[in-house]
């Protein structure tokens, strides 16, 4: 018997998961072309993440830019990114782990799942982070499905009675991961919103699906 047990998965990336794959990278499209030359007009990325980005400053004494911002900055900041590299590799991930998601929870529960995972990052990072420095990327809600997929594989391995190392070898390679992140980028790296869009994950994955039995299923009917 294999020590890794096989998880039930989508054989393609599900619409809702390339919907918002598409979405970051044409917002990313939009401002590396209006960052060329023959554009010139490099305030786009600037005007989108003074509109969009999480600023904690917003939950204190700032101004917003327009009303309501304090609020919907806590899932418009994970449809924006620093740069192609960082939406690439956050959209990867996400395709990688949207498989395993969509067949647990359906394409509307994956959606949910990525919108309440980038909001629990975000609060993390507000209540951790004592900089101010403003926040984006979708890293946060990623890291939400990781949570999430490690939930899964403990759930099946406990109900198998197989080793818990696998999960336990993900984690540390996250934390490591981070760690090496954080030293590479001088310490820009949000590493609280990471923190806190894993614990969400794991603790959405145990309210949702809190046995094996608990799994999306298809509406339709065969004849």
């Amino acid at each position: 018997m294999t020590d890794r047990p096989v998880l039930p998965a989508a054989p393609r990336p599900a619409p809702i998961v390339l919907a918002i794959a598409g979405l970051c990278a044409l917002f990313e499209l939009a401002f590396t072309l209006a960052d060329l030359p023959m554009v010139g007009y490099e305030g786009l990325r600037r005007a989108a993440l003074v509109y969009g980005a999480f600023w904690p400053g917003l939950l204190q004494d700032w101004e917003p830019v327009f009303p309501g911002q304090p609020v919907t900055m806590f899932i418009s900041y994970a449809f924006l990114h620093g740069g192609f590299l960082h939406m690439l590799f956050n959209m990867l991930v996400m395709i990688a782990l949207g498989r395993e998601a969509v067949a647990r929870l359906g394409q509307g529960g994956f959606l949910l799942a990525f919108l309440i995972t980038a909001i629990g990052a975000a609060g993390t990072y507000y209540l951790l982070d004592s900089t101010g420095t403003p926040m984006l990327g979708a890293s946060g809600a990623v890291f939400g499905f990781f949570g999430m997929q490690v939930y899964w594989d403990v759930q099946i391995r406990r109900a198998r009675g197989l080793s818990l190392d696998q999960p336990v070898r993900l984690v540390i390679g996250l934390v490591v991961m981070n760690v090496l992140l954080w030293a590479l980028v001088s310490g820009m790296l949000a590493w609280q919103a990471h923190l806190g869009g894993f614990v969400t994950g794991v603790v959405l994955a145990a309210l949702v699906t809190p046995t094996l039995n608990h799994r999306h299923r298809s509406g339709r009917r065969g004849n």
